[in-house]
């Protein structure tokens, strides 16, 4: 299973049969052991099943998968077994920015933050706070800095972190984490494999806000939503948030935000021109 954060997103129980989700992965009853599936060829065959078709309904997130259990076990596989139906979280939604409607909040959110021009270098007061570059020798000696940087850059009395931050490098740049962690850290100039990390808190968000549950991510390689695994690359399908200007790209908005703002009942089309945004970041 890649990736234990991941929220079920259902639990029909009041259903003839149970489906979930988790881990990238359906929750489906054994055929061996019960009647109370629906066996199909292709997910089509569950999306005309008049009970599978009322899970599917139930919950936006979802989509049909005509999953082969193997050779009469629970877990997908395969070996050869009974083809059975599984709602499994949709693997198609899409998360560039670029290719959507300008007059849809993920096309909005994208032309904002290209806009306020956020996803450089830290500078001026940022130096030296997380997610941002680490002061360094000859800070004092560029002028175009604020005094406050400055200042708490010499109090530091040497290169490094403001407020006990260790140095690490992260995706080709060097920023400051906390001392007691900060693997989930980014930089918004940072590169992933050669790709700019630009707009990656735009795209997750939307993909957040989709599915109501911050672990999921947009991975950059397919541009599709998907829930973040600890083991993968960040922007790749791997978990981590963007920070800009010192602090967590305000983009972002908490789970509790995401659960107040969640309804599964509604439409899927009016659920991907419904994503909502955190503020754009500003410098």
């Amino acid at each position: 299973m890649p990736n234990a954060r991941l929220r079920p997103l259902l639990a029909l129980s009041s259903l003839a049969f149970s489906v979930g989700l988790g881990l990238g992965c359906s929750l489906i009853l054994d055929p061996a052991n019960s009647d109370d599936v629906v066996r199909c060829t292709n997910s089509t065959d569950c999306e005309a099943d008049d009970n599978f078709s009322l899970i599917l309904n139930a919950d936006y997130r979802l989509a049909a998968q005509c999953a082969n259990t193997g050779a009469g076990g629970g877990d997908i596989g395969q070996s050869s077994g009974q083809q059975v139906c599984a709602a499994i979280y949709d693997q198609e939604i899409g998360c560039n920015g670029a290719n959507f409607d300008m007059s849809l909040p993920m096309g909005m959110a994208y032309a904002a933050a290209a806009a306020a021009d956020v996803y450089k270098a830290c500078d001026g007061a940022y130096v030296g706070t997380t997610g941002c570059r680490p002061c360094t020798e000859n800070e004092a000696d560029n002028v175009n800095f604020p005094d406050t940087a400055l200042a708490q850059c010499i109090a530091l009395g040497g290169p490094g972190c403001l407020d006990g931050g260790i140095q690490v490098d992260r995706a080709g740049v060097k920023i400051c984490v906390p001392a007691e962690g900060g693997d989930d850290i980014y930089p918004a100039n940072g590169e992933v494999d050669g790709e700019s990390l630009e707009f990656q808190d735009v795209f997750d968000q939307h993909c957040r806000s989709f599915f109501c549950d911050d672990t999921f991510v947009c991975d950059r390689t397919t541009f599709k939503c998907v829930p973040c695994d600890d083991e993968l690359p960040f922007a790749s399908g791997g978990c981590g948030d963007l920070y800009i200007g010192g602090a967590r790209s305000t983009v972002y908005l908490s789970q509790d935000q995401l659960d107040g703002a969640c309804d599964p009942g509604k439409a899927k089309d009016s659920a991907g021109a419904q994503t909502e945004f955190g503020p754009t970041p500003t410098l």
